[in-house]
């Protein structure tokens, strides 16, 4: 991107960026907000690997079919690349296929207690597990320990749900990071998601809790809040972003008919009770 088009993007803030630069999938797109090259990814693998014991726990809502779990696989193999350049050894010791939980709760509690540091964890569709209507389940209360733990293990955690009141509260409470996912089919047909990502802050004096957007300086130096984020696959991880998007798409399959097998096995049992 030429130092004009970076100027025209930090001017009109509200713009899309995906659409308004055509040649941004050459261009690594998981730098570019709409405040020029700021790396979500790469603040979360400075994050988890700083001496403080910290993690990096962020939680995707949207429509169904605006990518959201897309988006999850991509910022996971994209902090997993920087996570290995950082801190050495290889992508996959931080993220893998068994790290991906696809809609299954048993396979939700199972990555949620893997042992890794680290590593990234995806928790698809998440509202499966840990339904707010069932607050008082083992299972919400065993989720939240374990948020606990991937805190001191510096994990990052990405979890969606269409909507975020489908989490049960405290787990809900947990996540530092929330995003919301945008219907964009002309950027998500480039490969691109655009999102808005926001931080939760506390405010030390009412001791209420609100989400804001993250801030960076401009080039006066000017403190300026980053609204929207253009991500992607960058060159080194966009065939293998391609291998986990395959092997999600069958996993997933097989739990939409495991779902779909088990409800037809409930309805054909109502109706022998019902004659």
């Amino acid at each position: 991107m030429t130092d004009t088009n970076l100027a025209r993007l930090k001017v009109r803030p509200m713009i899309d960026p995906a659409l308004e630069f055509p040649d941004l999938h050459s261009l690594d797109p998981h730098h570019i907000s709409n405040k020029g090259r700021f790396c979500i990814e790469d603040y979360w693998t400075d994050r988890i690997l700083s001496k403080v014991k910290s993690d990096a726990q962020y939680f995707t809502e949207g429509d169904r079919g605006v990518g959201k779990t897309y988006l999850s696989i991509v910022l996971g193999a994209n902090s997993a690349d920087l996570t290995a350049e950082k801190n050495g050894g290889h992508r996959t010791d931080y993220f893998n296929e068994d790290m991906i939980a696809v809609i299954n709760p048993d396979r939700i509690a199972a990555v949620k207690s893997m042992k890794v540091r680290y590593g990234v964890k995806i928790l698809d569709d998440l509202s499966v597990a840990l339904d707010s209507r069932d607050a008082l389940k083992t299972e919400n209360k065993e989720h939240v320990h374990q948020q606990t733990v991937d805190r001191t293990d510096n994990n990052i955690i990405l979890a969606s749900s269409p909507d975020q009141l489908d989490i049960d509260k405290r787990a809900r409470g947990m996540f530092t990071f929330r995003g919301e996912a945008t219907r964009n089919t002309r950027a998500f047909s480039r490969g691109f998601n655009i999102i808005k990502i926001k931080i939760r802050k506390k405010n030390r004096q009412t001791g209420k809790e609100s989400f804001v957007y993250l801030r960076t300086s401009d080039e006066h130096h000017k403190r300026v809040a980053i609204t929207r984020f253009v991500i992607g696959p960058t060159p080194k991880t966009e065939g293998w972003i391609k291998q986990l998007l395959d092997w999600y798409d069958v996993e997933r399959e097989k739990e939409l008919e495991r779902l779909r097998s088990g409800e037809a096995k409930r309805e054909m049992e109502e109706a022998k009770k019902a004659a």
